[in-house]
């Protein structure tokens, strides 16, 4: 039988340079789509951090005459205001909040009312606009803000004439820059003097995913 030994050098030399493609192919990195990119970024930075903070604040007091109030009483009412402050992940920056005081068996408990009620031209000067779901807005001037919410009704105890403390549970859904995806729960720990509206604030105590 008649040999053809340059036939099988030619084929063996194919395969080698096919098996090298592969290898080369394989070795070459995937690019990626900017769904996954976006994805790998939130996996990799995604994961619960603390987030603590105070701010110094000032409230408004605007009157719910509709729903019952009489002067001088202090509710039913809405008592809207903002600051600015510290707060970790988010540095240097502004709020503005808003709630809705009522009367409740244990005395005045202040629940969820939108932010867009009295703010939304302000926040649209930054460049910010919010769903009527949002009760409290953390900024800063880096286009970066959280989006909160009051869940249920917050406490108040009269220390004084001139200091009521409250606390308030706040859940975290969402936000813009890097907060976009944020979401996480918190707890606000603060004061205000009914006879001074400037005199006012508030303590950040809980967590982040962003």
């Amino acid at each position: 039988m008649k040999k053809f030994p340059f036939l099988r050098t030619s084929v063996l030399f194919s395969v080698i340079i096919l098996l090298w493609s592969c290898q080369k192919e394989s070795l070459q990195p995937k690019e990626s789509t900017a769904d996954e990119a976006d994805l790998l970024e939130r996996g990799h930075h995604q994961h619960r951090k603390p987030l603590k903070g105070h701010l110094t604040t000032y409230f408004n007091f605007i009157p719910d005459v509709a729903n019952g109030w009489t002067a001088p009483n202090p509710a039913p009412a809405w008592y809207p205001g903002g600051g600015n402050g510290n707060i970790t992940h988010i540095g240097t920056c502004q709020t503005f909040f808003n709630q809705y005081v009522t009367f409740g068996a244990t005395g005045l408990l202040s629940g969820f009312a939108p932010l867009n009620m009295f703010f939304s031209s302000e926040l649209a000067a930054v460049g910010i606009t919010v769903p009527n779901t949002v009760s409290t807005i953390f900024f800063n001037d880096k286009g970066q803000s959280v989006w909160t919410a009051v869940v249920g009704f917050g406490s108040t105890n009269p220390v004084s004439a001139t200091r009521v403390e409250f606390t308030s549970n706040l859940n975290i859904f969402g936000g813009t820059g890097k907060f976009r995806n944020a979401n996480g729960t918190f707890i606000i720990s603060g004061y205000f003097n009914p006879q001074n509206p400037q005199d006012a604030g508030f303590d950040v105590d809980g967590w982040i995913e962003y």
